[in-house]
């Protein structure tokens, strides 16, 4: 005798079954309502809890032993099985739990942790994207994980569940239903806001990009062959039932959006009086400034859309030369100046968003995106870039000269213009150690650049900084990983060389004192982070 769904979950809030509504389906539900609940998903006898957060994957239990968070790590490799077991040493002697004893090793760190906890969690929830049926029941405001003997872990935004789970699970028979109904239809990116979430691979970003342009048809993505796009079908997928594309009108066409509408100040000077040399270059920063209002980042530096941070910074340095605001007093063109400072903003502004790879992607993506529309820009945003960003240099020359109070109002400006921006974060958080701020300490000041990590890790400055704050409070192992992703971000930096050679000193002087535990520890993750 069957059994109804009503029956299985009489007090759940709603009901279904995963043969008429996939997992993904019921994930995506949850997160675009940011309902909190658990969900309970049953495989035969065997139940699966699922507890949300405003939307957010939270926990998981099923019921059966888990592994825990240093078993996951040695399975992927973050840790060896012998490193496992001294912390498990540890736990006997000390009394310790896991991840304490793992810390105190070395080999967890606040970042690190984060990261584990949460790829655990995506693990265990993969097995239900792999089920083609089973009834299903969500009791809306109840956590139901912990009292099943699971925990809490890190929330894990749904999105990233979802594309984890469809490149895992997301066959033909699955996702083909979805999708085989926009033969012949032109499709268009309707929001870009969530893209950051689903933590995409590279080529899957390469794919997308294709969509955030002029509205294509399936065809002219090359998805014909399911065997051999399979990926990108799953992409197509994802962005389907989030929403994040649509089906465009036949009206619409890719239309060149301005990036910029600040004009340059008109030029007078005396003609007759002026070196020909002097005037044909005051002609050549005039049409400049000119072309700037319908210039992209790339146009101005005159880069390739694939250029890397190296190529960007090269192409930035060789520019700034030209256009530099001091010209304006050696050549006598005074009246020049706020012209040279328009173009100077506008090159740093580009320079920092593309020399940062995951800034490059994004602003991608929203040149695309703002190129289709045919509606009035507004450019109260591009405005508030360039103010910022020039705040922000005037708060670097501060820096520099030790001038820590003048830093940091003009940081106060640009964060004013352009909150949370990781750049300017990582800055105000290392003057603030550095005038050691009695409001500010060292772990709180660490909790602030997680944060802007987290937006941004591949921000050359977050990096070097959070570094010199873990050394800073002697937590060595945290210093070099972060001082070695500074200086793989950025090889040529002399400063975070310097700095990490200072490291592996000091840390080649500590380990000596106990080489039976720690020998060889922070080549373990240096090797391991550089993989």
């Amino acid at each position: 005798m069957t059994v109804q769904v009503n029956e299985l979950f009489p007090d759940a809030t709603a009901t279904g079954d995963l043969g008429r509504t996939p997992f993904a389906h019921v994930l995506v539900y949850i997160w675009s309502r940011k309902i909190s609940g658990t969900l309970d998903v049953r495989n035969g006898k065997r139940s699966h809890l699922v507890y949300f957060s405003d939307g957010k994957a939270g926990g998981c239990s099923t019921g059966e032993s888990r592994m825990t968070l240093g078993e996951f790590m040695v399975k992927r490799g973050k840790i060896t099985q012998v490193e496992l077991d001294q912390a498990r040493k540890l736990m006997k002697k000390d009394g310790a739990g896991e991840i304490e004893a793992l810390k105190k090793l070395g080999l967890l760190n606040t970042q690190l942790t984060m990261e584990s906890q949460q790829e655990l969690l995506i693990s265990e929830l993969m097995p239900i994207f792999d089920m083609d049926s089973g009834p299903y029941g969500f009791f809306e405001g109840r956590n139901m994980v912990l009292s099943a003997g699971g925990e809490h872990l890190v929330p894990v935004h749904s999105l990233r569940v979802l594309m984890e789970g469809v490149r895992h699970y997301g066959t033909t028979q699955r996702i083909d239903p979805h999708i085989s109904g926009l033969d012949g239809k032109a499709i268009v990116f309707n929001n870009l806001e969530n893209l950051e979430h689903f933590n995409l691979r590279k080529r899957e970003k390469q794919f997308i990009r294709k969509l955030v342009g002029t509205p294509i048809s399936t065809r002219q993505l090359g998805l014909g062959d399911p065997a051999r796009n399979l990926d990108l079908r799953r992409v197509l997928y994802v962005l389907l039932i989030t929403k994040a594309v649509r089906i465009a009108s036949p009206e619409e066409n890719i239309l060149e959006s301005p990036q910029y509408n600040t004009v340059p100040p008109a030029i007078q000077v005396e003609e007759d009086k002026l070196d020909p040399k002097i005037l044909k270059w005051r002609d050549h920063v005039q049409k400049f400034a000119d072309k700037l209002i319908n210039s992209n980042y790339f146009e101005m530096l005159g880069v390739d859309t694939d250029s890397d941070a190296a190529a960007v910074r090269q192409a930035y340095f060789s520019m700034i030369k030209n256009f530099h605001p001091q010209l304006a007093d050696k050549t006598g063109l005074v009246d020049l100046k706020p012209t040279l400072e328009y173009i100077t903003m506008n090159l740093n502004e580009a320079q920092s968003v593309l020399s940062d790879p995951d800034a490059q992607e994004g602003y991608l993506m929203t040149l695309a995106s703002r190129g289709r529309t045919s509606e009035p820009q507004d450019f109260s945003g591009a405005r508030a870039i360039v103010s910022a960003e020039a705040a922000f240099q005037r708060a670097k020359e501060h820096y520099a000269r030790e001038e820590y109070d003048k830093a940091l109002k003009e940081i106060d400006t640009a964060i004013m213009e352009r909150p949370g921006e990781p750049e300017y974060v990582a800055l105000d958080t290392w003057i603030r150690a550095l005038k050691r701020a009695p409001e500010a300490s060292v772990e709180d000041l660490i909790e602030v650049l997680h944060r802007a990590h987290s937006k941004s890790p591949q921000n050359f400055s977050v990096n070097l900084f959070l570094g010199r704050l873990y050394r800073r409070s002697n937590r060595i192992d945290d210093a070099q990983i972060y001082l070695t992703r500074a200086c793989e971000i950025d090889p040529d930096s002399r400063e975070a060389a310097r700095d990490l050679k200072m490291l592996e000193k000091e840390a080649g002087y500590d380990r000596g004192r106990d080489s039976s535990m720690h020998s060889g520890l922070l080549d373990v993750i240096f090797g391991r982070r550089k993989k």
